[in-house]
């Protein structure tokens, strides 16, 4: 879970508190991190505090992360969290009302999945044999005819790119259909 400063009324002193769930708009329940206290919060005026529901192999984690207030949220974007890139899916008011669009300071929940996209490969072994894999890469990737990835231990070369415009000698992960390579 993520964590802000505030002032515990319990203790009396600005201790760190991490951040359990929005209540509504801009008030989070908290939980001081030196008495143990739960409390309401809001993070600073000019910053919305927003829940981020990150999905990751059919499971949800949550995390906390701080907008400007004006701050559109639109499905499609992507947002950093802890060095990691996310495509976000779905914005929740505090109503529980999905939206593909809403300002920071009217959402309560995020829904994230990773920026990645897995592609089929097929592989021509020695022998005559293909075999199909499937990898993931992060969406805004490039790769090229003749690049080398691992599979299997395996050092597998590029030798065709089928994309959304026909047969390519390089695109970005996101515009791939499909790869064939060799061992």
């Amino acid at each position: 879970m993520d964590e802000f400063f505030v002032k515990c009324p319990a203790c009396l002193t600005k201790q760190r508190h991490i951040v359990l769930r929005f209540k509504e708009k801009n008030l989070a329940i908290v939980k001081c991190s030196k008495c143990g206290c739960l409390h309401h919060a809001k993070p600073e005026a000019n910053e919305s505090g927003v829940m981020l529901m990150i999905s990751k192999g059919g499971i949800v984690h949550k995390a906390f992360k701080k907008f400007p207030v004006a701050k559109k949220l639109k499905k499609g974007d992507v947002v950093e969290y802890r060095k990691t890139r996310y495509e976000l899916r779905s914005v929740e008011d505090k109503d529980g009302q999905h939206h593909e669009e809403l300002e920071a300071s009217e959402a309560r929940n995020v829904y994230l999945v990773p920026f990645t996209k897995k592609i089929a490969i097929s592989i021509h072994e020695p022998g005559g044999a293909t075999k199909s894999y499937k990898i993931e890469e992060s969406k805004d990737a490039v790769v090229k005819v003749g690049d080398k990835i691992k599979i299997e231990k395996r050092s597998i070369e590029i030798t065709r790119i089928s994309s959304l415009s026909g047969d390519v000698k390089k695109a970005k992960v996101a515009d791939i259909l499909a790869l064939t390579g060799k061992v």
